[in-house]
């Protein structure tokens, strides 16, 4: 795909070369022609180039995914406890005022969005619809799961519930109705599955509104820390070397977390920041006695790196 469009600039850049090449004198209406066939050749290739473009994810990082800012910024992965999965028929997922998110389904849980991050990662410079074809037990190392009938089973159910349950977004760039993965299948004899994204997904990924995710300083967040992992993607989402503050209602809210304020703060988010602490993806965190909380989210690079 990265060859095709390098193929279809150079194209575009040698039909503007015809464009912009003076014709001689003695054959302006031979020129002239010419000249039109190279601007409308330029313009094709360019619209093609476009919708290869429209067709296709951003290139991500390798070891990174990316979670679009509105879903990261709301309860559709929410880090529920285990047994509490409710199933939702058009509801109203908790969110910033800039984008309304209603949810048809199983709720999706923290680990649903591993795999949804993951799948993101496989459709890497795919064309969006078309069917993509990975390795199940690579998949599942992939998001630091084990091998097996269990974890197998495991990941059937979590593409079940991504590709059944139905999301409707609007903000006011786009209105989106899709399922977050479009359709899968499983041959049992090689483990291979095949899936498909949405091509109105890439309208969740326009003008930058994603948040690149470290996959690899997601596989170090530890056990039973759902909280960490929702924390991560809205942390992804905001400019890095800079102070962010924000609610801790807010942050209870748009997780979907339940409860009682005090009881949140003095738990799950307290475990919350001092593991993204711990991992380096923030400093100088605190929640303050006005009920707002802080931190600096870490440049970069200076992240720790894996080894080669």
């Amino acid at each position: 795909m990265v060859n095709a469009l390098e193929q279809a600039k150079r194209e575009i850049e040698q039909a503007a070369s015809q464009v912009s090449r003076p014709a001689e004198p003695a054959h302006t209406a031979v020129a002239t022609s010419k000249s039109t066939k190279a601007n409308t050749t330029a313009r094709q290739v360019a619209q093609t180039l476009l919708d290869e473009q429209q067709r296709t994810l951003p290139l991500f990082p390798l070891l990174e995914s990316a979670m679009p800012n509105h879903l990261a910024r709301s309860s559709l992965f929410a880090p529920i406890k285990s047994g509490t999965r409710q199933i939702h028929e058009k509801a109203l997922m908790a969110s910033r005022g800039d984008a309304s998110i209603y949810y048809s389904g199983h709720q999706l849980d923290m680990a649903d969005n591993d795999v949804f991050l993951q799948a993101l990662r496989v459709a890497q410079g795919e064309r969006l619809g078309d069917s993509i074809y990975f390795n199940r037990a690579q998949f599942l190392r992939e998001i630091g799961r084990t091998t097996g009938k269990s974890q197998y089973e495991w990941l059937q159910e979590s593409f079940y519930r991504l590709t059944s349950g139905t999301v409707l977004i609007q903000t006011k760039r786009y209105k989106a109705a899709l399922h977050l993965i479009d359709g899968y299948a499983l041959d049992e004899d090689t483990g291979e599955y095949w899936l498909r994204m949405n091509p109105e997904i890439i309208k969740l990924f326009g003008h930058m509104e994603y948040g690149l995710v470290d996959m690899h300083t997601r596989l170090r967040i530890g056990r039973k820390q759902d909280m960490a992992k929702w924390l991560q993607n809205y942390v992804a989402t905001h400019e890095e070397g800079k102070i962010h503050v924000i609610s801790a209602q807010l942050l209870q809210l748009w997780s979907g977390s339940t409860g009682r304020l005090r009881d949140f703060q003095a738990r799950s988010l307290l475990k919350a920041l001092q593991e993204l602490e711990r991992l380096g993806l923030i400093r100088d965190a605190q929640i303050r006695g006005d009920g707002k909380v802080s931190w600096l989210r870490t440049p970069h690079e200076q992240l720790d790196q894996p080894s080669a």
